[in-house]
């Protein structure tokens, strides 16, 4: 076969294959135009903290620095749990109530709150499936996204305490 004719073949399928990786490429950038957590990440772009939610956030850090050690050495109190559940909410619902006054929908804390307060609720009351080791992994992990996603100066991962 000469090398004319495999470049007939091969041309129709090609440019069939060009074509929608052209038009999947248009929908892509098209769908990219929105700020999505995961590209806010990648591109460095921050969301602006407020005093109130930083100083909250500031306090849920430290609450965790105080009973890291205690929950990986197991020896928490039941006590302790449940006042460290309870702390932690009253920290988060004044999140709460500063971010609802400035941000009517798509707050971007808001999961981040999720997954403190379903940390914090592990932390206080574990259950066979999940053992405050578990709810320690949801705060922390819901901090470092906090310190990712929003402009806190200052802020400092647990690990650099």
């Amino acid at each position: 076969m000469s090398a004319a004719r495999f470049a007939y073949r091969i041309g129709p399928p090609a440019a069939i294959w060009l074509t929608i990786a052209a038009s999947s490429s248009v929908e892509a950038f098209a769908a990219d135009a929105t700020i999505t957590p995961e590209k806010q990440v990648q591109e460095q772009i921050k969301f602006p903290a407020e005093p109130e939610t930083r100083a909250a956030m500031e306090t849920i850090r430290r609450r965790v620095i105080n009973i890291h050690t205690l929950i990986t050495h197991r020896r928490l109190p039941v006590a302790g749990a449940v006042q460290f559940g309870r702390e932690v909410d009253a920290d988060m619902e004044r999140v709460s109530q500063v971010r609802q006054a400035l941000h009517q929908h798509n707050d971007p804390i808001v999961p981040i709150l999720q997954r403190i307060r379903q940390g914090a609720t592990t932390i206080a009351h574990p259950t066979v499936e999940r053992g405050q080791v578990d709810g320690l992994v949801d705060v922390v992990s819901a901090l470092e996204t906090y310190g990712a996603t929003f402009d806190h100066p200052g802020w400092q991962r647990l690990q650099q305490q």
